[in-house]
């Protein structure tokens, strides 16, 4: 998971210059992750995860500043189901955080699920039990300890807090006079709307929305959508003073890093599984030399050992 929040950084940090955001970024932290010798199933409860805590965040700062906004009157319409419904979701973040760390709640999904595939013979309700407890032990094991898992929600809250400062910038720049929990609101509300269509980042989406909630607070349409090109320009532009730094670094680790650990072995048990064949190598004289490419070629599935 260390890893993969290496990536992040890179991923978020690159935001809308890759042409295919977020799909190519997903795609370039699995290939990455798979050079780093994970397995394909560790890899996607990596990313899986890494997009849960990320969600879960996001849920829980807006249903926060709603209620701060609420708590203020800075709400422009009946704020009773708005209450309830931050209420709500700040209560089901708790529930499913206590179920996410209970082994018993693997098991129960795993029986469940197991009795849904109906064109399939049943397992008996033990063995699905079984892997259940199983799956949950890999997932704790991907997610890590408490320290990693508030490195990563603290990672996903400066995202956060760092866009909507773009937004409350550029809302400044066009003379709005708003907090900084109106900037969150709409920089949400553009989130959220963005993920119904798969475009990159959610463009045309999140500039029709940005205007609009504006509106709702009575900026004039023109404004708004100054605002949300302002917000659009800052929001790809300074992100990859960060990413291209973070992939720079990334590609000079890959490069220190020893072949066998590609492999996630020792050197010495490297240098013990060539005289059996299993690794690709080089004889020159004397000498044994593990090539690095080869093994590279092995991790990505398109080579055989030599």
């Amino acid at each position: 998971m260390g890893a993969a929040i290496e990536l992040n950084v890179v991923v978020n940090g690159l935001g809308l210059l890759t042409p295919a955001a977020p799909a190519e970024g997903i795609a370039f932290e699995y290939a990455e992750l798979g050079r780093r010798g994970l397995t394909r199933r560790r890899i996607s409860m990596t990313i899986a995860f890494e997009q849960w805590f990320s969600t879960r965040v996001f849920y829980l700062v807006q249903a926060l500043n709603l209620l701060v906004i609420v708590s203020w009157r800075d709400l422009p319409t009946n704020t009773a189901w708005v209450t309830a419904a931050s209420l709500l979701v700040l209560a089901l973040l708790v529930a499913t955080a206590v179920l996410a760390n209970r082994p018993s709640t693997g098991e129960r999904v795993m029986v469940v699920l197991g009795a849904l595939r109906f064109w399939q013979p049943r397992a008996p309700v033990e063995d699905r039990r079984a892997v259940g407890a199983q799956l949950h032990q890999q997932a704790m094991a991907v997610v890590g300890p408490l320290r990693r898992r508030v490195v990563i929600m603290a990672l996903s809250v400066a995202s956060l807090v760092f866009d909507a400062g773009c937004m409350w910038t550029a809302m400044f720049a066009t003379g709005l006079d708003f907090g900084f929990e109106i900037a969150l609101l709409v920089v949400g509300a553009g989130m959220v709307a963005s993920i119904v269509p798969f475009l990159p980042g959610g463009i045309g989406v999140a500039e029709a929305v940005i205007p609009a909630v504006l509106a709702w607070y009575g900026t004039p349409v023109s404004t708004g959508l100054a605002v949300a090109l302002i917000y659009r320009a800052l929001g790809t532009f300074l992100p990859p003073a960060a990413g291209v730094p973070a992939l720079v670094a990334l590609r000079a680790q890959r490069h220190r890093r020893p072949p066998a650990a590609l492999l996630g072995i020792s050197r010495t048990l490297a240098y013990e599984l060539v005289p059996r064949g299993d690794l690709p190598c080089l004889r020159p004289g004397r000498r044994v030399v593990i090539s690095r490419q080869a093994l590279e070629r092995m991790v990505d599935g398109s080579g055989r050992p030599a």
